[in-house]
């Protein structure tokens, strides 16, 4: 469906001098040959989604990467929004894989070489206390601080 003309200053000076006179809408789009509802430009022309459409349908990358690859006029975030709004995509958050530390990797390989042994694990006790006592009832004992002198 084609699109009209974007009014000029003349045109919108006959406009406002018509509504001035209590003209209804349709009487003044009548007199000026246009439509009633020319509303505003899109950001984004027809060819434009068939090309943002057809890069995600192609690369599944975000829309800030779309938009910047085929450089669009129209923002990221309209962008974001006609993508979101047509049924063929649907978002998605991606996940992120974890920073791994070398004391990751230090557990990981003592993992694995703990494996490789056969360990007889009930014999080892691993506590994260200071003090630790395996008759305690509560199998714990607080470590009380002294106050500083």
């Amino acid at each position: 469906m084609g699109k009209g003309k974007p009014l000029s200053d003349v045109e919108r000076g006959k406009i406002l001098a018509f509504s001035s006179v209590s003209m209804s809408h349709r009487e003044i789009a009548r007199r000026m040959n246009r439509s009633a509802k020319p509303g505003r430009v899109r950001a984004l022309t027809e060819r434009g989604r068939r090309r943002l459409f057809g890069e995600a349908r192609k690369t599944g990358s975000c829309a800030k990467t779309i938009q910047k690859s085929l450089q669009l006029d129209a923002s990221v975030r309209t962008t974001q929004r006609e993508l979101q709004n047509n049924d063929l995509f649907e978002y998605v958050k991606r996940n992120h894989t974890t920073k791994v530390t070398p004391e990751h990797k230090k557990g990981i390989e003592w993992a694995k070489t703990m494996l490789k042994e056969r360990t007889d694990w009930s014999s080892i006790i691993f506590s994260d206390e200071k003090k630790f006592n395996p008759d305690d009832p509560p199998a714990r004992t607080p470590e009380v601080l002294a106050p500083p002198a």
